[in-house]
């Protein structure tokens, strides 16, 4: 995931660094993910944070998720199955912040469970100021009545 940010009191200018032990000493937003069941390790020596143009910051970090969405057959075998995975955006002060996504930046890796399933490109949804939902579309051969879990392997890039 890359995360780009303005902070007009940095003084810097097209510095990248490796370390990101100096995000602990900057402001930075914080991000949570709802719907999250299990967070898989990355390779850290992929992150890194850009600064430039004195005031830019670009933090880019790689991670996978495990996401559990529940299945509803209420329309079987006409249903159409979504995955809602919100992310918030926190700031210290509560301050509305804008977000702006930039589309077909989502991979679904793979899936873990139901392989009858087909996954559609991810609708991305922005419904309030402080919250991206990533809509995941499953399409599939669905053999049980009611609601199953599902589970899907996110990456954000």
């Amino acid at each position: 995931m890359q995360i780009f940010w303005i902070d007009d009191r940095l003084l810097f200018n097209g510095v990248k660094i490796e370390d990101t032990e100096c995000l602990n000493h900057i402001w930075n937003p914080g991000v949570i993910y709802r719907n999250v069941e299990e967070e898989h390790t990355m390779d850290t020596s992929l992150n890194y944070v850009l600064f430039y143009n004195n005031v830019k910051v670009l933090h880019e970090r790689r991670f996978s998720f495990t996401v559990n969405c529940r299945m509803y057959f209420h329309d079987y075998p006409f249903d159409t199955q979504y995955c809602e995975f919100p992310m918030f955006v926190l700031d210290p002060i509560n301050k509305p912040l804008p977000i702006t996504w930039r589309e077909y930046r989502i991979a679904i890796l793979n899936k873990v469970e139901l392989l009858q399933f087909s996954i559609r490109p991810p609708n991305l949804v922005q419904r309030e100021s402080k919250k991206i939902t990533i809509n995941i579309l499953a399409l599939g051969n669905y053999t049980n009545e009611g609601a199953q879990p599902s589970k899907y392997n996110v990456q954000a890039k």
